[in-house]
């Protein structure tokens, strides 16, 4: 049975919601060898996802139109033992990724699978959360403490950290146990369930960083730089979906979440005149998608468990179809979503509280 819900917006910057129960019908599951942790979604309908534990890569795809789990390949990139792949990015015909246990970045080239690796200036940084931009492939540091920039064009390793945490921006990055990292059109974003500042920006130009406190209770995880420039974050803190908008009175605007654990990975997308949040949520094995017009007043949301016991979804992404990918840790499953609810909700009835 479906529950329809409707969402407030409190007081302009926490909006509460209700959450529908998802059937699982729409769920279709992907065996893979290895525990996935984060994937990508390619431009061909390639999905790309990383196995640490494995120490391996791996590529699904799924021929168009199919319906049973049957219709795939899967391939596999296996690496040395201890290289423990942790995120990963396409970026001008390479997969790049982190290296999270052997301290490297890593460069795969998906026509003959050879790997070339970039060592990391700070020992034993645990490299995490990876992105592109500007031309530039961006990390940042669970252990080092630092966002790192790899040159493509000659392979060298430039790491940044705030010179003057204490200079009134309070950028200071010690023991923030950095995750993620989104390129803006200014420069990288980036965050850790214990930084101080929540999230930060640095602005290349410039060569600064600039805090964008979202509250000590928020402990983000992930973090997304939208089409307008906007930035959100996976509270995992405050059972919320955190949004930063600038020249707005509040910056930040939480959605939350049913109580419970996470939310972890995020992607975001645009369908007609709204915007999607897709998330997960390791700990209670359930996937979610927010919805809201571009001004950010109305929310819908919709929730679901995924069908295998002991689910541990992490990374999540959105292919050029509208399919939704979660690579799922525990159940050794990559999952497709596909919700029968994104048309019938753009015509729900939406209520405004300020």
């Amino acid at each position: 049975m479906l529950l329809l819900v409707m969402a407030f917006l409190v007081g302009g910057a926490r909006h509460l919601s209700a959450t529908s129960q998802a059937d699982p019908s729409v769920f279709t599951t992907y065996a893979v060898k290895g525990s996935p942790r984060n994937l990508i979604a390619s431009a061909q309908g390639e999905l790309w996802f990383t196995m640490p534990a494995a120490d391996s890569i791996g590529k699904l795809t799924v021929t168009d139109g199919a319906v049973s789990a049957a219709a795939t390949s899967v391939d596999y990139f296996d690496l040395a033992a201890g290289k423990t792949p942790y995120d990963l990015v396409l970026f001008n015909g390479f997969l790049y990724f982190t290296a999270l246990g052997s301290n490297e970045i890593g460069r795969l080239d998906p026509t003959n699978g050879n790997v070339v690796y970039y060592a990391i200036p700070t020992a034993a940084s645990e490299p995490t959360g990876i992105t592109a931009g500007g031309g530039y492939v961006w990390f940042v540091e669970r252990k080092g403490d630092n966002l790192g920039r790899l040159d493509p064009t000659n392979g060298t390793i430039t790491e940044f950290t705030d010179k003057n945490p204490n200079d009134g921006n309070n950028v200071d990055m010690t023991g923030a146990q950095l995750e993620s990292v989104a390129f803006s059109p200014v420069g990288p974003w980036f965050t850790g369930p214990t930084f101080k500042s929540s999230a930060a920006l640095y602005r290349i130009i410039e060569d600064r960083f600039v805090p964008a406190p979202a509250g000590s209770s928020t402990a983000p995880i992930n973090i997304v730089v939208d089409n307008t420039g906007e930035i959100w974050i996976t509270g995992s803190g405050n059972d919320a979906i955190g949004r930063f908008a600038l020249n707005t009175t509040n910056l930040w605007g939480f959605y939350d979440v049913p109580p419970g654990n996470g939310p972890d990975g995020l992607f975001v997308t645009e369908l007609g005149g709204f915007r999607q949040t897709w998330y997960t949520r390791e700990g209670d094995g359930r996937v979610g998608r927010y919805q809201y017009k571009f001004n950010g007043t109305e929310v819908s949301n919709v929730e679901a468990r995924l069908p295998a016991a002991g689910s541990e979804p992490w990374g999540i992404a959105v292919d050029s179809d509208g399919d939704t990918w979660i690579a799922v840790g525990g159940a050794n499953q990559i999952v497709r979503w596909r919700t029968p609810f994104n048309d019938y909700l753009l015509n729900l009835p939406q209520i405004q509280r300020q």
